[in-house]
């Protein structure tokens, strides 16, 4: 191995080694990217997550004009002012 040995390192062996034994340290113990995450995996992974986005912001336009359609038209211009909210401006009119 190295002089580390075989034994766990704690907070206060890690803090009383030098410089250069904690970047050897990292360096042993930090793992390539392709072990990590497969590159065919990594490109699904971001795909998946773009398209999640993507049709999360899309489906958001439906709401947005209902909101626009059932808020009164006096209410819009304060919703962000004193409601927080346009869910709650909707919500609180009878």
């Amino acid at each position: 191995m190295s002089d580390y040995g075989d034994r766990l390192l704690s907070d206060d062996h890690i803090a009383a080694m030098s410089p250069a034994q904690r970047k050897d340290l990292i360096q042993r113990l930090e793992r390539p990217l392709d072990e990590v995450f497969p590159p065919a995996m990594a490109r699904r992974m971001r795909r998946n997550r773009l398209t999640l986005m993507v049709v999360g912001a899309i489906g958001l336009i439906p709401w947005m004009i209902y909101l626009a359609v059932t808020c009164p038209r006096t209410m819009l211009p304060t919703i962000g002012r004193r409601h927080g909210s346009a869910s709650t401006v909707c919500s609180s009119r009878s």
